[in-house]
């Protein structure tokens, strides 16, 4: 999905009362990571390390993706090899 509409999509998932569209939807949203850039959910919860039960992810809207990976926080996930979500976009 393009970064156009990625915005769109993602307020529409949390918008949407059908669930079987909300899936659909969320299933072409993209994030970036400490990892990877434009990451979505799947494959994100697929990359857990052994024993993960949560995501991680920083949010801050209108951070840059670069700003947010200078965290504390995602430094020392980072360290621990975890992969986290940077959610800096505006809906």
């Amino acid at each position: 999905m393009s970064k156009v509409y990625n915005n769109t999509a993602k307020r529409g998932a949390i918008e949407t009362p059908d669930k079987s569209t909300q899936k659909k939807i969320t299933s072409l949203i993209r994030f970036d990571s400490n990892q990877r850039e434009r990451v979505g959910l799947d494959a994100y919860i697929e990359q857990w390390k052994e024993g993960q039960n949560q995501a991680f992810f920083l949010a801050n809207v209108g951070r840059t993706s670069e700003d947010l990976m200078k965290s504390v926080f995602i430094e020392k996930l980072t360290a621990r090899g975890c992969e986290v979500l940077l959610l800096n976009d505006a809906m």
